[in-house]
């Protein structure tokens, strides 16, 4: 079936629903804006089998890809509360916090310059794994970075500052997103319910948020190496 409104275009329905007081239709591309009236046809042969006046009803409307020719006013919905705030921006910072982890950082340990090194979980393993076997004696390790698929050798203290940096930047995101978190819960419970919502990974921390931030990932990184 197909509906037409303002044009004779065809408008295909992928699922109707027609009561009292309400009639609508899910497209697969909506109208732009509604004519006078809504037909509906058959798709074979194009039988109209009804017709709407749209200033019949007292709320006709567009919402995405479905025409609603209502009496009813669209709900309005409720708005969050601070403990779903909270839920919410927690759920969205640690996710960000884990994508920038894999995304990665530039360190310049081969000397010709600074290079990107991903860090997906797998490599985060990895980097374990072979930073022990250099603590452990082991006198290079193959490593490479986001510009190469082969590995490259890597002397023992070529690797062991690669890990440091890349340690010092896992910390640093899992530090600075609990600092986030924390301030979007402080918000919240000042009931600054906008302002919690709109915390996210790229803002800047309050200056006295940013300094405890510091102060915590330098003294996680002058603790000594995982």
């Amino acid at each position: 079936m197909y509906i037409t409104t303002k044009t004779n275009k065809h408008h295909n329905v992928l699922d109707q629903s027609i009561r009292p007081g309400e009639v609508r239709y899910t497209l697969d591309e909506a109208p732009a804006e509604l004519g006078a009236t809504v037909a509906l046809y058959t798709a074979d042969g194009g039988l109209c089998l009804r017709t709407d006046t749209v200033a019949d009803f007292q709320y006709p409307r567009i919402r995405g890809n479905i025409v609603i020719l209502s009496d009813t006013p669209e709900p309005i919905p409720a708005s969050p509360t601070a403990a779903e705030i909270k839920a919410e921006r927690s759920t969205a910072i640690k996710a960000a916090c884990a994508a920038a982890i894999t995304g990665g950082f530039d360190a310049d340990v081969l000397g010709r310059g600074p290079l990107h090194y991903t860090l997906t979980e797998i490599q985060q393993r990895d980097l374990q794994t072979q930073y022990a076997a250099v603590q452990t004696g082991a006198t290079e390790a193959l490593w490479h970075d986001a510009s190469r698929v082969t590995h490259e050798v890597y002397t023992a203290a070529q690797f062991t500052a690669l890990f440091q940096t890349g340690y010092a930047y896992i910390i640093s995101c899992k530090i600075r997103s609990d600092w986030l978190e924390q301030l979007a819960n402080d918000l919240a419970d000042a009931d600054k319910l906008s302002e919690a919502a709109a915390v996210n990974w790229v803002m800047e921390l309050p200056e006295d948020y940013q300094m405890q931030c510091d102060a915590q990932i330098a003294a996680m990184l002058g603790g000594g190496n995982a």
